[in-house]
This record gives structure tokens, sequence and C-alpha cells, in this order.
């Protein structure tokens, strides 16, 4: 198979993928797969990444508007990788330039990388942390304090916060799960504020 458009994205390497139909190279723009599961998995917004092709645009870090890219080749294993294949690691995902814990942490369950936060950190940093990246309380709190653009991560409604903290970290104790519980609550009450902030200065 000969390489694809995304071929100088060392850590992955083109070939063909059993998990991708058709498992052969395809002119990027047919990317169309439904993504709905996965967003949902990994905490992240429909209202932000709306198709297979956003989603891959994201994490290869094509975050600035492209017209070329429609017309770029992607393989099959690219494409996984990159897409609907993703995996979230369980521990933080932080790393260098970034303030990080070296992955000693365990990630928080229910908060992930945003698409605007990436792509801050993108601007800053010219690293790609992927959209849907889960890091701990401590990084994220320190990523807070580093971003020159404030934003905020994504967030689920708490009243889908109802799956066993055992299914996620195998064992994750009550009274952390409670604690970063508060901590979604609140950056859902944060940016209601916000968004009314606006609303009224609109007026």
């Amino acid at each position: 198979m000969s390489l694809c458009s995304f071929s100088p994205l060392d850590e992955i390497k083109c070939g063909c993928n059993g998990n991708i139909s058709p498992n052969a190279n395809i002119v990027f723009s047919l990317c169309d797969s439904d993504i709905t599961s996965h967003l949902q998995a990994n905490h992240i917004p429909c209202s932000t990444i709306k198709t297979e092709c956003d989603l891959i645009k994201a994490r290869a870090g094509y975050y600035e508007e492209n017209t070329n890219i429609n017309n770029y080749v992607i393989c099959p294993n690219h494409r996984f990788h990159l897409g609907k294949g993703w995996r979230r690691s369980r521990l933080c995902m932080a790393g260098a330039p970034l303030p990080n814990c070296s992955k000693k942490h365990k990630a928080s369950t229910y908060i992930s990388i945003s698409l605007l936060q990436s792509y801050e950190i993108w601007k800053q940093y010219k690293i790609v942390v992927p959209v849907g990246a889960g890091f701990c309380r401590q990084c994220r709190g320190d990523l807070n304090v580093h971003l020159t653009e404030k934003v905020q991560p994504d967030t689920i409604e708490t009243s889908s916060l109802v799956e066993n903290e055992n299914q996620h970290f195998g064992g994750e104790s009550q009274k952390e799960t409670e604690t970063e519980l508060d901590e979604v609550r609140k950056l859902n009450y944060d940016n209601a504020c916000h968004h009314l902030l606006k609303l009224s200065l609109l007026k």
C-alpha cells in the first residue's frame, strides 16, 4: 500500500486496518463514518466535532482552515487511529513541554481536553494533544495557569454521570469520584454563567 497524505505523522504507520471499510486508501473527504459513540465515550461534545473528518483533522493537528485537505488521501490505519479507533489512556496524558506529572496519576474520568484547549496548546507549545485526552486534576490545573488563552475542558452533563467508577479505573475511591463530580458540576455552572454574561452584553 502506498503512503498516504498523513504519513508525516511518525507515530502512526501507513497501512491496512481490518477495522476500517473500505480497507484501502481513499480521498479524505469520503471519511463519513458515524462517530457518535466514540464522542460520547471520550466526552467530546457533538457541537464541536461534527464529522469523522473533523475528528481526524483535530487529532492530526489540522486546526486551521485548509481547503486542500479534502483532496488528501488517507490510509485505513491513519483513519482508524486518528478517528474512532483512538483510545484514551487511563493515566494522565500530559507530557513535555507541558507541565506534567510524568503519567504518575490517573486521568480524570469525566473531563477531556476540548477542541479549543487542544488548539490553544498547539498554538502556544506547537504540540498536538488529542481531543478527548484525559489529564489528572494537577496537570489540568497547571495547564489552565500556563495557557495564554484561558479555555475550559469538555465535560459531560452531570445527570449522565451514573456509570460505576470501577468501569473506568477499577477501584477508584468513592471520595475521589465525588470530588471529581463536584468539579464537573462547577465547570458546568461556570460555563453557564459565562454564557449568560455574553448574552447580557449583547442586549
